[in-house]
């Protein structure tokens, strides 16, 4: 049987569809997440929480998604994308039929113009299910690279794993551990809402230095960061690393512990004290915080800032996929082919791209630019950037670019 939760209160009431499936969950898909989102950005959208129940009621999946409008069509997409760094599908390696079925129902009764589930890990079985179950069902996949996630490996020693960096980053490392000796580290597990309101004020101030928008800038976000703080304190997730100067909070990093993996969601610094990179010395005690405590990973989640690549031991791939509708015998996955062209470039220096329309849309990246750009760069052909746009400055541009997926920009 096929439950669909279109309304709060229903949620609310549905803690047993979770307790069944809560190990196949991860931090952003239980239900305290799902409920704090939807009734902070729920309104604006149409809520679907798809269940499949077999004869006993027991919950066998769930599939949580929403129906939105943008430049009037209508697009149908994973719940939560403001605020969850990954989606996923919500039921065992067992239940592939009834995620068909989930599947399949939704294709069925939903009326959309797009249907598109981003942020999908490529290493969770859960994502290679629901693949598999668009295949069988006859669904055509379009499937690409949306971001790439970095992470650390934290188990074994840190001081083998920080020989294995660069002699540049072990040399920045140490030189910023020395500016820093009079600053203290702490750790702070428990819901604290003035706290909060302090790690909020550093975000904004620091994001406007920077002249970009503070997700804090939406009054609703920083209700979901205090009410999901507040619930997953409770449950012992909580984990907001702080470092204090003189008493005052001077940098922080703000995430959960969860299946022994320490989940990096919001960070930012107090911008007087740049010039000393305590953002990355903040960052280096966490990371040895991790070796110490015999915790598995960092994992820096969305975002391909260049010292998270730096830090990073591993990287994977957050995938999207474009779900169609489609006769039987045309069903297939695609995933696009590497771009070779090496033997048209041997004379080229460089290459000078326009801005909006050609590698972005507005906010949206236009995914085969980016590509096209990060291959350049590996190639270490020079790359520049030209726009007749005056009311943004070189720095936001270069943050903008990097935030879409530009991998390293040269000057």
């Amino acid at each position: 049987m096929i439950k669909i939760i279109t309304n709060l209160e229903e949620l609310k009431r549905s803690n047993e569809c979770w307790e069944c499936l809560k190990d196949f969950c991860n931090i952003f898909s239980f239900k305290e997440w799902v409920s704090t989102w939807w009734q902070c950005y729920g309104n604006e959208k149409e809520l679907r929480l798809y269940m499949y129940l077999d004869e006993q009621n027991n919950v066998k999946a769930i599939l949580p998604l929403m129906l939105k409008n943008e430049e009037n069509n209508i697009v149908l997409l994973q719940m939560c994308d403001s605020c969850s760094d990954y989606y996923k599908v919500i039921c065992s390696s067992k239940n592939l039929e009834e995620l068909k079925c989930l599947l399949k129902n939704v294709l069925q009764n939903e009326k959309f113009d797009r249907f598109t589930i981003s942020n999908l890990r490529e290493d969770d079985d859960n994502t290679k299910m629901l693949i598999r179950a668009a295949l069988e069902n006859h669904i055509k996949v379009s499937i690409s690279i949306c971001e790439k996630n970095y992470y650390i490996n934290t188990n074994g020693k840190y001081e083998d794993y920080i020989v294995k960096q660069s002699q540049n980053f072990r040399h920045k490392i140490n030189h910023i551990r020395k500016n820093g000796q009079l600053f203290n580290f702490d750790i702070i597990e428990e819901y604290d809402s003035k706290i909060l309101d302090k790690l909020v004020m550093i975000h904004r101030k620091k994001w406007k230095s920077d002249m970009q928008v503070s997700v804090f800038s939406d009054q609703r976000r920083i209700i979901f960061l205090k009410q999901i703080c507040k619930e997953y304190a409770k449950k012992g997730y909580l984990r907001i690393f702080i470092l204090k100067h003189n008493n005052d909070i001077i940098a922080y990093r703000l995430g959960f512990l969860y299946q022994n993996i320490y989940h990096d969601w919001n960070t930012s610094y107090d911008i007087e004290y740049k010039k000393l990179s305590v953002g990355i010395l903040l960052c280096d005690y966490i990371v040895r915080y991790c070796f110490q405590k015999g915790i598995k990973a960092f994992d820096f989640l969305r975002g391909e800032e260049d010292y998270k690549k730096k830090f990073a031991t591993n990287c994977r791939n957050l995938l999207k996929l474009d779900i169609y509708k489609m006769k039987k015998r045309e069903s297939y996955a695609f995933l696009p082919p590497k771009i070779k062209i090496e033997q048209l470039m041997k004379d080229v220096k460089g290459f000078i791209f326009d801005l909006d329309g050609v590698v972005y849309s507005g906010s949206k990246p236009i995914l085969s630019t980016i590509e096209f750009i990060n291959f350049l760069l590996n190639k270490n052909i020079v790359v520049g950037f030209l726009t007749n746009t005056s009311s943004q400055f070189s720095n936001s541009i270069r943050h903008k670019l990097e935030t879409l997926g530009v991998e390293q920009i040269m000057y």
